[in-house]
């Protein structure tokens, strides 16, 4: 029988083809509390919920599936999502039970630009992570949201929070990432099929990216927006007693 050509691309059954290989090769999939050494193949998966909690919980249910744990990293101030809506936290909870980590997806732009220094950063950071441990079992474990020269240049302070881009996991292994849609360096796929992959490895995915399988960026946002919109929409429902659902989008059409 002819062996069918794996394709690379967006979907859900490539991603699950990525963890397989992953697997396969001997990778342990790891939290960021666990320093990566020469000896053991470890595999850093993580995953920046910029815009869809709704999304990060479909690749954490594909991920248990799979055997593999990662680690979600959310946002305190996102324009896209409420972090402490009761949906919302159902959800992150679900992930959690699923068997994976949250962390602190962090925006430095909510720090006064006068005042973004080291000290102000480590502070806000830990005033967020405090809070959000109300809700849910939050990491101290930490990802900037499109970090400046300015987070890349420096060292937090390790006992306060693990930093996902410290020169542990991002500059002294082996780091890929599919930011704005596409794998900077090809899809990782490629990079486990070679010939000498490397020792260690963090993967970053964005969950709005996946679950298609064309390659048109503004389409795959314009569903995750849709999505947002039909949420809203029976929010209204709820909320409001009066609204009717669907009328957005009849409004649109006239």
């Amino acid at each position: 029988m002819k062996k069918i050509k794996e394709e690379c691309n967006f979907s859900f059954e490539h991603y699950e083809q990525i963890l397989k290989l992953a697997k396969k090769l001997g990778f342990k999939f790891c939290f960021f509390s666990e320093l990566p050494n020469k000896k053991n193949k470890k595999l850093y998966l993580r995953h920046d919920v910029d815009f869809s909690i709704e999304g990060a919980l479909r690749l954490a249910k594909i991920e248990n599936k799979n055997g593999v744990i990662s680690t979600f990293f959310v946002r305190f101030n996102s324009p896209f999502y409420n972090l402490f809506d009761i949906n919302y936290l159902k959800m992150i909870k679900e992930i959690i039970k699923l068997g994976h980590q949250i962390g602190l997806h962090f925006d430095e732009n909510c720090i006064n630009h006068r005042k973004v220094t080291k000290i102000n950063i480590e502070k806000e950071v830990v005033h967020q992570i405090r809070i959000i441990k109300d809700y849910f079992d939050v990491k101290n474990i930490v990802s900037f949201h499109c970090p400046s020269n300015f987070i890349f240049d420096k060292r937090f302070d390790s006992a306060k929070f693990v930093n996902a881009y410290g020169h542990q996991f991002f500059s002294e292994i082996k780091y890929l990432s599919e930011s704005k849609g596409q794998w900077r360096e090809g899809c990782v796929c490629n990079f486990l099929k070679s010939s000498l992959p490397p020792k260690n490895l963090q993967i970053l995915t964005h969950a709005e990216w996946w679950g298609m399988k064309g390659n048109n960026v503004n389409e795959r946002l314009i569903y995750n927006l849709k999505e947002k919109v039909d949420y809203l929409d029976r929010a209204f429902v709820l909320d409001s007693k009066v609204y009717k659902s669907g009328s957005f989008y009849k409004f649109l059409n006239k």
